[in-house]
């Protein structure tokens, strides 16, 4: 089932068909499913390779340590008539903010987070903190992110950093 966009270099409109491929996904295993449908940003096919750009590493490495990619090659094939390699990446996009976050945060960096003041998470990006409940130890904040909506973390165990 191939775009109707098909050009001559052999290229495909697969983020038209994207929406109808992860049905199929879904069909065959949800979470294989529900990572590909959270977590890729963004689609790109040419007649020999499908590049997948995932918002993070972590999700980008949840991706190949599942064995998710096999199911995706037996979709496209099986249901797409679509044999090709994937190429997987974590690219950020220009702009983004996102840091390295080194470690846990410590009971100052916590103590000096405020309900509406901005965090860099290591896997979720930038967000905003919402609500803050509980003391050290167990503080815990419920953060907007950008590319995830809303989280409730347990700050001492979070990959979180103050911006």
């Amino acid at each position: 089932m191939r775009s109707q966009n098909s050009e001559e270099d052999g290229t495909v409109g697969v983020r038209e068909v994207w929406p109808e491929i992860l049905e199929s996904v879904k069909n065959r295993r949800r979470f294989a499913w529900l990572l590909l449908s959270q977590n890729v940003q963004s689609v790109g096919y040419s007649k020999k390779k499908i590049r997948l750009n995932f918002q993070n590493a972590g999700s980008r490495d949840t991706y190949l340590s599942a064995d998710i990619e096999t199911v995706l090659k037996e979709t496209l094939v099986e249901d797409f008539g679509i044999s090709c390699e994937i190429e997987v990446t974590a690219e950020m996009p220009t702009g983004d903010t996102r840091l390295e976050i080194k470690g846990r945060p410590t009971r100052a960096q916590i103590e000096e987070m405020t309900v509406g003041g901005e965090v860099i998470h290591e896997q979720f990006g930038k967000g905003a903190i919402i609500s803050m409940a509980g003391a050290w130890p167990s503080t815990e904040a419920i953060i907007d992110f950008d590319s995830v909506g809303k989280k409730r973390l347990m700050l001492r165990y979070a990959p979180i950093a103050g911006v």
